[in-house]
């Protein structure tokens, strides 16, 4: 099974030089390769990202730009994924919530969807907020729900896990889970508390945290 993680930064200013490079690449030399290995991690250092629920009209130029080089990243991502449709692979998108904000990135999401039915693949989106899941709920099939710091998002996660959202004990679960507990919604349905444990070796090479990177980015 092949993967590959994208990620975002911490938010920051766009330097124009990189976005250049991007954009204009030298014909006669070929980019570094990657994803020859089994798990790819791309992360995006100082990507400028609007506030939840910034409305178009008042987005920044560089915040504009951070959402095309995502967009940019996630194609890229799909066209790694592409090469071999013999083998399962999954692509995870943490901060998914920079997309789903906006008309281009819900249509980018709606056709990743189908590119994975078609390609053999499993998207993974990861989003802090829950409102914005619920604009693509028809799409979504696996659910996990972590823990939740207010009763309004918990609320939420009940939701889409097709949970009572009235029930006050399983929304206090909902807010008590930490370290890995989620409600897990499947595709048949069933819905039970499981915990996550990935395990420290690889919550080591894919940490993100600022000043606890072991300096592998891509694999």
């Amino acid at each position: 099974m092949r993967v590959c993680v994208v990620g975002c930064g911490a938010v920051g200013s766009l330097f124009a030089a990189n976005l250049a490079r991007l954009g204009f690449a030298t014909p006669d030399r070929m980019p570094p390769k990657i994803a020859a290995k089994q798990v790819t991690s791309i992360r995006i250092r100082q990507l400028p990202r609007p506030l939840p629920g910034t409305p178009k009209s008042e987005l920044s130029e560089d915040e504009r730009i951070g959402q095309a080089v995502l967009r940019l990243m996630i194609a890229l991502a799909m066209r790694i994924l592409s090469a071999d449709r013999t083998r399962h692979k999954v692509v995870g998108f943490e901060e998914a919530w920079f997309l789903l904000q906006e008309p281009a990135g819900q249509r980018l999401i709606e056709h990743l969807n189908r590119w994975g039915r078609s390609e053999f693949a499993t998207p993974i989106l990861v989003t802090h907020l829950l409102a914005e899941a619920e604009q693509i709920d028809n799409l979504i099939g696996a659910r996990f729900i972590f823990g939740q710091e207010s009763e309004a998002e918990a609320i939420k996660g009940l939701g889409l896990l097709r949970l009572d959202r009235d029930d006050d004990r399983l929304v206090q679960r909902l807010l008590s889970y930490r370290k890995g507990l989620a409600m897990f919604r499947d595709y048949e349905g069933r819905v039970a508390p499981i915990r996550v444990d990935p395990g420290p070796r690889l919550l080591e090479e894919l940490d993100t945290t600022p000043g606890g990177e072991t300096g592998a980015v891509a694999a």
